[in-house]
């Protein structure tokens, strides 16, 4: 046990984090400028986040467990980390699936690396392959899960990269 976990301490973490997240999706809200953009990326984007996450999540999840070997708790927070948000996803699930600390320590560190690496490797990729601005801040939106280097990470390409990743990270 730690002492992070003992009296109210936690409680006041788990609040902390519930709100933290709110508001990074509202300063997200509030970077896409031109609101004009959503009705044009609306369907699209809709399309990307919500019919890829679903296949992400089971794909990862069938990958970790059959491929991998792994067990089924540690497969569903690596499968659920690398689909949402990284370690605020990861949390999240192995509250309700009861998951032991050391797992969902193991499974925030892996998820947090890749994160890292893609953050710059995606950019630059776009840029080095041509990629439409466009085009590569949807693809980036849609496969960073760390909100903050989505960010991050399309800003490195252009302006408009990092609108069209923002507006896709939060639909």
């Amino acid at each position: 046990n730690s002492p992070l976990t003992s009296g109210d301490r936690l409680k006041n973490v788990k609040l902390t984090a519930k709100y933290g997240e709110y508001f990074i999706k509202c300063s997200l809200v509030l970077l896409a400028v031109e609101f004009s953009i959503l009705g044009e990326l609306g369907l699209p984007a809709i399309a990307v986040a919500w019919g890829a996450s679903p296949i992400t999540l089971v794909s990862s999840y069938l990958i970790g467990t059959r491929l991998f070997k792994m067990k089924t708790i540690p497969a569903l927070l690596m499968a659920t980390g690398a689909t949402w948000c990284g370690a605020s996803a990861i949390s999240a699930i192995a509250a309700v699936v009861n998951a032991p600390n050391h797992e969902t320590v193991m499974c925030i560190g892996i998820v947090a690396a890749g994160t890292v690496i893609f953050t710059f490797a995606q950019p630059y990729f776009a840029l080095l392959v041509g990629m439409d601005h466009s085009v590569a801040g949807a693809w980036i939106g849609g496969s960073i899960d760390q909100t903050g280097n989505v960010i991050a990470s399309a800003a490195i390409i252009s302006d408009e990269a990092t609108e069209i990743a923002g507006i896709v990270k939060i639909i």
